[in-house]
């Protein structure tokens, strides 16, 4: 089942950010997982040895929500909230 809950959305999904990216020059990595989401993320940030962790912050708050918060305390990157 993906993400929005059918089945394939997710590939559809991951296959559309990259074709978006490499139309902007850009390299990305795009992993689906499943579990503890600030554990996974922090995982997968030192795994990859990423430069830059871009993260959505909720429409209508100006810090980037209890996440937000969690991951800027354990990131080994630059963080970069996003609306």
């Amino acid at each position: 089942m993906g993400v929005c809950g059918h089945p394939g959305c997710t590939q559809h999904l991951q296959s559309k950010a990259r074709q978006l990216a490499e139309d902007a020059g850009l390299a990305i990595e795009a992993t689906i997982s499943n579990g503890d989401e600030i554990g996974g993320i922090l995982a997968a940030a030192r795994h990859n040895e990423c430069d830059l962790l871009v993260v959505g912050m909720p429409k209508h708050a100006w810090t980037m929500g209890h996440t937000g918060e969690q991951l800027a305390e354990g990131v080994p990157c630059a963080l970069l909230g996003i609306r």
